[in-house]
């Protein structure tokens, strides 16, 4: 039998008038021996020790201490939907970035549930959640499992909500702390060459404004995201020094940025217009479709890699440093908080270098 309050008169309850709680408790209807017996003493006991604390919090409220409340309301936060909660911290989030938090809702539904309370989570469970990652097939592509960096991202996600319901009073203590993140894989960071930049250039490419936008990323090393939301009042001039600048936030970072551009990458801009019309106005619009149609213009050029829009970040950062930029310099211009991020490029050229070293052979 479930044992439920019978509230007279009524309570209000997400709007509405109600007389019941049921109360997760259960007792057998005819006992058969002593242990169910004893079940029933104990959850009848407990029931009436709840029944008291609702009297208590309805007719009598002045009766509680300043803990009680506390204890009272950290209760009623624990009870807080905690994939609401999940998507609460993900609308704050924009563009590509946002994308990635959308994508992992199911994986955290399929673990969780769709009625997950902020009291559920533990040590435990949360760690449990990580195998799942590990472990957990493809929404996307069914017949693999989760590419091991895309959990590690979905799981930095899991962990940033965690840290954000700690520092909004929703946790009572930091549990993100208590949890290791997900080791990233080292991947191979595709970028081209400058012959391979100067053939994609020579390449036939109808998307004038999609051509444009990719090889101001090769030029300035800007994400896409950054690139799709700039306006006209954004890019400014400096007559002294007789350069152009963009004056924008990363989306990613959320750092004010002041970037010099030059005379070859303002030009790509195309045509000025209002101050709050968007550089690259239409057909920018980040999707599978724009990814098949820049495969296509490489593969016109005859280029046999696998490229992105945001291998043109890679390609900048790589000819920069190939042609002897500082690289905190190149740190600064790609906007990375973490020298250990721009080291990844220093390897690649690296890399080049000693497969340049190798073009040449004499015959001995």
């Amino acid at each position: 039998m479930s044992l439920y309050l019978d509230i007279y008169p009524p309570i209000i309850k997400k709007g509405k008038e109600s007389r019941r709680e049921f109360l997760k408790i259960y007792i057998f209807e005819k006992t058969k021996n002593q242990l169910q017996k004893n079940n029933n003493k104990q959850n009848l006991n407990l029931a009436e020790q709840i029944r008291q604390k609702r009297d208590n919090e309805i007719n009598k409220p002045e009766i509680y201490t300043e803990f009680e409340k506390d204890q009272l309301l950290t209760q009623k936060k624990g009870e807080l939907n905690f994939i609401d909660y999940y998507k609460s911290i993900a609308d704050k989030r924009n563009g590509s970035t946002y994308q990635n938090w959308e994508a992992s809702f199911p994986y955290l539904i399929d673990f969780f549930g769709k009625e997950a309370t902020i009291k559920m989570l533990s040590i435990e469970s949360c760690e449990e959640y990580k195998v799942h990652l590990l472990k957990a097939f493809s929404k996307r592509i069914p017949s693999k499992t989760l590419a091991r960096n895309t959990a590690a991202s979905y799981y930095t996600n899991f962990k940033t909500t965690l840290k954000e319901a700690y520092r909004n009073d929703v946790l009572t203590y930091d549990l993100n702390k208590k949890l290791t993140s997900i080791k990233e894989e080292e991947t191979t960071k595709e970028f081209l060459t400058l012959d391979e930049v100067n053939r994609l250039v020579a390449t036939e490419f109808k998307d004038d404004i999609l051509k444009r936008a990719c090889l101001f990323a090769i030029l300035t090393g800007l994400r896409y995201v950054d690139i799709d939301k700039l306006v006209w009042g954004e890019i400014v001039f400096n007559a002294d020094e007789k350069q152009h600048f963009i004056r924008f936030t990363q989306q990613k970072t959320k750092k004010a940025e002041l970037m010099p551009i030059s005379q070859q990458a303002y030009t790509l801009l195309g045509q000025p217009k209002g101050l709050k019309e968007k550089v690259f106005e239409g057909k920018l619009k980040y999707s599978s479709r724009i990814s098949h149609k820049i495969q296509e213009w490489v593969d016109a050029a005859e280029i046999n890699k696998k490229i992105t829009f945001h291998c043109f970040r890679h390609t900048y950062a790589v000819l920069q440093l190939s042609n002897g930029t500082g690289i905190y310099t190149v740190m600064k211009m790609l906007g990375h908080t973490n020298i250990n991020t721009t080291l990844g490029y220093a390897k690649l050229v690296d890399e080049t270098k000693i497969e340049a070293t190798h073009k040449i052979t004499l015959t001995l």
